[in-house]
């Protein structure tokens, strides 16, 4: 598997309770359409997929990326963020900007190169499985509402109310208060609102607003 080092930052997704040793990890898949990488929190589900260059034009460099159908492997917490601050430089040859993965059950190695020198990680698995995330996702074909965002604006609202709201990190990985917002959509063209609403022990509420993304189509 070839893979970029900023897939592992989908381990912000994934929870920090090594209590609950089946979703400490990101979880790496090869299906027919290709890789996937899957974190969660149990709360918050992420699932990435990628464009995988052509595993033959990596170098030789002792560990093969060949795809091995099936596959699937969860690389624990600690080592997907050691991954995922990989610095690599790819000179003239674009597919040293990724990872090379070697696809093999309980004991694999990821490693890199600028043909100079190879960085090697070896990822012992973790072996409590994995979920069965696919079962809770909605159908496409169920959609009732699609409105497209500014990521960055989006970040924006979310961060002012996490301060205006006073929330500290211990609220913010559900240890504290529960900070619940509201989002609600009023059409297609109309801003959304992100609505936090005072509770009895609160002296603050906000409501943002965020307007949505439109195009020519």
């Amino acid at each position: 598997m070839l893979l970029p080092p900023r897939i592992f930052e989908l381990s912000r997704c994934a929870t920090e309770d090594i209590s609950r040793r089946q979703i400490a990890c990101v979880r790496l898949e090869r299906n027919d359409s290709g890789p996937k990488a899957i974190a969660t929190t149990g709360k918050v589900l992420a699932i990435v997929k990628w464009d995988e260059p052509d595993w033959r034009e990596y170098p030789d460099i002792g560990t093969s990326p060949a795809p091995t159908e099936g596959f699937a492997a969860n690389v624990p917490l600690r080592q997907a963020k050691e991954l995922a601050r990989t610095k690599l430089r790819s000179y003239s040859k674009p597919i040293l900007e990724y990872l090379a993965l070697e696809e093999k059950s309980a004991h694999f190695s990821v490693s890199s190169t600028d043909l100079d020198s190879v960085s090697t990680v070896q990822v012992r698995e973790e072996m409590a499985g994995y979920p069965e995330y696919s079962s809770v996702l909605p159908d496409k074909g169920d959609e009732t509402a699609s409105v497209l965002v500014n990521v960055g604006a989006l970040k924006t609202l979310c961060e002012t109310t996490i301060k205006v709201k006073g929330l500290t990190k211990k609220d913010l990985e559900g240890k504290g208060e529960e900070p619940i917002v509201r989002l609600v959509i009023h059409g297609e063209n109309q801003p959304i609102a992100l609505e936090s609403r005072k509770k009895p022990q609160e002296d603050t509420e906000i409501t943002t607003y965020i307007m949505p993304y439109i195009t020519n189509k």
